[in-house]
């Protein structure tokens, strides 16, 4: 019988796996030694969660992929490694916020002065399925203008939002989940205005008409990565408004421990959360929307 030739490729390609898998079990090791216990369950914890796994896989992809002869292979395997370490770890999506948040991080909300009015934009709050209504990812927007009534910096908010009915045709509007999260956190209803809008452009063109009748000193809480935006749009409408900044997503990246900082190079869902809302900030912005 004739033995059927080696692969010598596919023997090279495992090296590379062993080797991989050989530096791993070292790092992790290194992890518990010098950073603890704890350290090293959160980080096998990230690492074998969707993102953490994928991108472990990935990284072991581009290692056998850069032994391999195929240049094409090397390339867009490397590509798009880079692409998913970029998006997904937590430096770009806090340099991204931190580029739309820096005018507000020295705003303090509850230090500001009294005001007739605080707009409440829609975005905090969501239907959950048992249904009761919830605060989401950006929850500390109704949080904050809860805050700023019962520290009796305010009376009375308007709450905008309406639900598009093309893609949600059974929830609540936006402004009506946040102004019943706002009575539940002890704000009286008939304090509480609701107006319409489907987006931020929308939303300022009812404000628009609403304080057209009145003089009134008016804030406006919204995240604070989308504060930029909001406020371009109601300069558009000749609108002013106090900025009350909610909800930062930009962390520091000075001060950080050795444990922040290995999680930090590990993507995570967040992150690409993250990107995608300064994207479509900054999309936004662009087109004037």
């Amino acid at each position: 019988m004739t033995k059927k030739p080696i692969d010598s490729s596919s023997v090279s390609h495992r090296k590379v796996l062993l080797r991989f898998a050989v530096l791993t079990i070292l790092l992790l090791a290194a992890v518990g030694i010098f950073l603890g216990r704890i350290s090293l369950e959160k980080t096998v914890t990230m690492l074998v969660l969707p993102c953490g796994l994928i991108w472990y896989l990935m990284t072991a992809a581009v290692a056998v992929s850069l032994s391999s002869a195929d240049r094409a292979c090397r390339f867009w395997t490397v590509t798009a490694w880079l692409l998913y370490m970029i998006t997904g770890t937590g430096f770009l999506p806090s340099y991204l916020a931190r580029g739309l948040e820096a005018p507000f991080t020295v705003t303090s909300p509850l230090d500001q002065q009294p005001l007739d009015v605080v707009v409440v934009l829609g975005g905090g709050g969501q239907v959950s399925v048992n249904p009761r209504i919830q605060g989401n990812s950006s929850g500390d927007r109704i949080l904050l203008a809860a805050q700023l009534y019962h520290s009796g910096l305010t009376q009375k908010f308007i709450c905008t939002g309406k639900q598009i009915s093309e893609i949600y045709p059974n929830d609540l509007s936006p402004g009506e989940i946040s102004r019943s999260l706002l009575v539940s956190l002890g704000v009286p209803k008939e304090n509480i205005e609701v107006l319409e809008g489907r987006n931020t452009s929308e939303e300022m063109l009812a404000l628009k008409k609403y304080f057209d009748q009145r003089q009134m000193r008016a804030g406006l809480v919204t995240s604070a990565w989308h504060l930029p935006r909001a406020l371009s749009l109601a300069k558009r409408q000749n609108l002013e408004f106090v900025p009350l900044p909610a909800d930062f997503i930009g962390g520091r990246m000075t001060g950080m421990s050795a444990t922040q900082l290995l999680h930090t190079c590990i993507p995570q869902a967040e992150n690409f959360l993250a990107v995608a809302r300064m994207t479509k900030e900054h999309l936004g912005m662009l087109v004037g929307r």
